[in-house]
């Protein structure tokens, strides 16, 4: 589905969750409505995060046996010297963060394969976390290279120690990126993860305003659907259709889009959102009108 096919559709369910709800779209939890109505693009664009974090973590933990060995090798051969608590301090919330790492990761990967309705919200949650402590941990190994340094006399288990985190480094400085997506949409790798955030973004604005031009316009368009019913009166048509048309005759006669498009759009709007004989109703009602024009 095209990107404005898909505001269409979005810009119907605020156009129509207004009519519902009196005409007062000050009234909305908009919050709510757009939970409800981008759950399924809002699902895509986690999956692709998920996954595109899995790939980049996918060798992280294989170092954490390594990691605690040397770790502990630094803990045994400065722990008797009070120069070094600092950067046995840091070294040490390094590795208990490593260790909640592996868990998020496990935990991120389970919810990729939970098929539940909340699964897309745990799927948030994990990411969130692993996220948040990639970028805590790329910040520690910053610390412990500079303090590292100021310790050469125990370069012999500093250096094996400071090589594993900056092997771990290279795979946490791939993830950290995807802390901003839109910032990935030029990388090949990761390229799928920035244009769903991006479409995500943009489609709220696109389709509230495309929503607010059509209710605007509605004292100009009601006139034009009730010119063309026949024995049937505005109150007894049905609200889908109703919505449906108010957002086809905007498209026809104030944006001057070509009816052979207009048609086709709202056709297919009908025969997702309507009954079987709506689609025909519709068709009909917007090709009169646009004999008018």
């Amino acid at each position: 589905m095209s990107n404005i096919s898909k505001t269409r559709q979005v810009a119907l369910h605020l156009i129509y969750s207004v009519i519902e709800n009196g005409g007062n779209p000050e009234e909305l939890d908009m919050k709510l409505f757009w939970d409800i109505t981008l759950e399924k693009e809002t699902e895509h664009y986690r999956k692709a995060l998920t996954k595109a974090i899995l790939h980049s973590c996918r060798s992280i933990s294989d170092t954490t046996r390594l990691l605690n060995e040397r770790a502990q090798n630094v803990e045994n051969t400065m722990h008797g010297d009070l120069t070094t608590a600092s950067l046995r301090e840091t070294a040490e919330r390094y590795t208990k963060n490593a260790a909640l790492l592996d868990s998020a990761i496990a935990a991120l990967r389970y919810s990729l394969k939970d098929k539940r309705r909340e699964g897309s919200f745990q799927l948030h949650l994990c990411c969130t976390d692993v996220l948040k402590l990639v970028l805590t941990l790329e910040g520690s190994a910053e610390t412990l290279e500079a303090m590292a340094a100021d310790f050469p006399a125990y370069n012999n288990v500093l250096e094996p120690f400071m090589a594993v985190i900056r092997r771990r480094s290279r795979m946490q400085k791939l993830c950290c990126t995807l802390a901003d997506p839109a910032a990935v949409e030029s990388n090949v790798e990761f390229a799928a993860v920035g244009r769903a955030a991006r479409e995500l973004e943009e489609l709220k604005p696109a389709a509230r305003e495309l929503a607010e031009k059509v209710l605007a316009a509605r004292e100009t368009l009601n006139p034009l659907i009730e010119s063309q019913l026949t024995n049937y009166s505005m109150e007894r048509l049905d609200v889908v259709d109703k919505c449906i048309l108010l957002l086809a005759l905007y498209e026809l006669t104030i944006k001057k889009l070509p009816a052979a498009i207009v048609v086709s759009e709202a056709t297919a709007l009908a025969d997702t959102y309507s009954g079987s004989k709506s689609a025909p109703f519709i068709h009909g009602i917007i090709g009169a009108v646009a004999q008018t024009l």
